[in-house]
């Protein structure tokens, strides 16, 4: 692209300087076009050490970059629903250790979000319903388990919650 011209004068004293270099920029087709490139150049040299010439690698990366702007887009997208969500949403590895929580589900157990996520689903089972966990594993393996359990709080007060739990493969 034209506005890269002057940059490139600029920079190639600097790139023969250092002996290498990894860059990215737009190219402008003929066509009009704009495409992302990576540049990967290396300087060749004399055996007297003096500059000889460049080996220059251009890669075509526009669709890995609308790609990764995509995924980010989703990403966003994703972060945004989960924390304005009005459920509590807890995301769990298979050793049932908190790996995510909202605001809803630490308003809901009571606990900060650095403690919650330094719980397993365990840990959350009051006293009286502790041997809910472990029976209905079985079904979370299958796939999906929906159930009640209670908990305690911090501040002392019980409640019984419904839940939904699907297992996710990564």
């Amino acid at each position: 692209a034209p506005e890269f011209v002057d940059a490139f004068r600029a920079r190639f004293p600097i790139f023969k300087a250092a002996g290498s270099i990894h860059s990215e920029f737009e190219m402008l087709r003929k066509a009009g076009a704009r495409r992302r490139i990576a540049f990967e150049g290396r300087i060749g040299y004399k055996e007297d050490g003096s500059f000889l010439q460049t080996h220059c690698i251009l890669s075509d990366i526009s669709e890995r970059v609308r790609q990764e702007q995509a995924a980010l887009t989703t990403e966003a997208r994703y972060q945004t629903i989960f924390n304005a969500s009005l459920n509590a949403i807890m995301v769990a590895d298979d050793a049932g250790r908190f790996t995510a929580a909202n605001s809803a589900a630490v308003e809901l157990f009571g606990y900060p979000l650095e403690r919650l996520l330094a719980m397993r689903a365990g840990d959350l089972l009051s006293p009286a319903g502790s041997d809910a966990g472990e029976s209905h594993r079985p079904n979370l393996e299958k796939g999906h388990e929906i159930g009640e359990f209670e908990f305690m709080r911090p501040d002392g007060e019980r409640r019984v919650i419904q839940y939904y739990a699907t297992r996710v493969q990564e």
